[in-house]
């Protein structure tokens, strides 16, 4: 069920020109004069204009209001079937909430878990050859029987390799689109689309459902395929790959980047020849990808629940909540969790003497 909270971040979202950063900025705002977002909406021009919001933002805002429906929209999602995820809600994935520019609102079909074990993007050409094709599938197949939860963008060619095979082998996969889900794109995945849900996996979309598949938005969909994984892995790609632009994302956010070596007279391992020379591991077993990562993010999830359902102290469950995505600095968990460094050390210093976390080169990490 959609919330009314929900509705409101989804409101603002859609204001022309509130964009993902300037979504954040406006909720720093509304924070600092301590305005919850139900109040922005019943405020009067002059309320808003002194909040110091740009005339921009002002007049955009009051003329969205007045032709904006919060109830009927509401409605409207409820009865396609679709879920809200705001960037403050547990379903919302962790590690993108981490990345600068995540959007603000994800509108979702199917099963979207609290917590994603072991995400990583699987993505190449749409025009996947045979080697390709077989590569896909055996390294997604080896990432499902090792509990990795397998991203990818629901497109042609790898995406969709990617997607039925982790459907195959009964793991779990999302897949992120990039246009609403009033739109089917490619027409013909229609059966596929299906299949994933009954699966028990999940879609998720920044777009509002209306949003057709035009190219540009592609290349905004490739930042969340990238900011909610743990890595990304590139099985075949040309040189002007979209699946390039993924991996870029990767590197910017500080993921892995994996690439297949593939056929020299091949144009499409021409990209991930260029990646791997531009420092992405060589990968030709499933065992290349698991050893890049700490131990801690091949634990369990049943073992991840346990271990935080120990903790009643709010802000060590925060800290291991974090570190259970990945390894981290005391000012990346302050930051993070939004507490002081001096309260982070402190709580740190606990957990460190209770034998659950260790420091490794300046980063914590889950002690097993």
């Amino acid at each position: 069920m959609i919330t009314q909270e929900q509705m409101y971040w989804v409101a603002l979202s859609r204001v022309p020109g509130v964009g993902p950063k300037r979504f954040d900025d406006l909720m720093t705002v509304l924070a600092q004069n301590r305005v919850s977002l139900k109040e922005l909406w019943s405020f009067s021009k002059k309320e808003v204009l002194e909040l110091h919001f740009s005339q921009f933002i002002l007049e955009n805002l009051a003329k969205f209001k007045e032709g904006f429906d919060l109830e009927k929209t509401s409605k409207e999602l409820e009865s396609k079937g679709i879920q809200i995820a705001t960037y403050d809600d547990d379903t919302y994935p962790e590690l993108l909430k981490q990345i600068p520019d995540k959007p603000p609102v994800l509108y979702v079909k199917g099963n979207l878990v609290s917590r994603i074990v072991k995400p990583l993007a699987v993505v190449g050409t749409r025009k996947v050859t045979s080697y390709g094709h077989m590569i896909t599938q055996k390294l997604t197949r080896d990432l499902v029987t090792h509990n990795f939860t397998v991203i990818s963008g629901f497109m042609y060619g790898v995406d969709a390799i990617a997607h039925r095979t982790t459907i195959e082998q009964k793991g779990y996969t999302i897949g992120v689109l990039g246009f609403g889900f009033d739109d089917m794109y490619p027409v013909t995945h229609k059966k596929l689309f299906e299949q994933v849900l009954d699966s028990g996996g999940a879609f998720i979309s920044e777009y509002i459902p209306e949003t057709l598949a035009i190219p540009g938005n592609f290349p905004m969909r490739n930042r969340i395929v990238a900011g909610m994984s743990l890595g990304v892995l590139v099985t075949e790609a040309a040189v002007n790959s979209g699946s390039k632009i993924t991996a870029q994302c990767a590197v910017e956010y500080g993921r892995e980047v994996f690439a297949v070596p593939g056929p020299m007279t091949s144009r499409f391992s021409e990209g991930t020849k260029e990646l791997m020379n531009q420092g992405a591991k060589l990968v030709t077993c499933v065992e290349d990808i698991i050893e890049e990562f700490s131990p801690l993010t091949i634990i369990p999830q049943q073992l991840s629940i346990e271990l935080l359902d120990h903790f009643t102290h709010p802000i060590e469950k925060q800290i291991i909540e974090q570190l259970l995505v990945g390894e981290m600095e005391v000012d990346e968990l302050a930051q993070s969790i939004h507490e002081s460094v001096s309260n982070v050390m402190s709580a740190l210093s606990l957990l460190e003497i209770g034998g659950y976390v260790v420091q490794n080169k300046g980063k914590y990490i889950v002690s097993l």
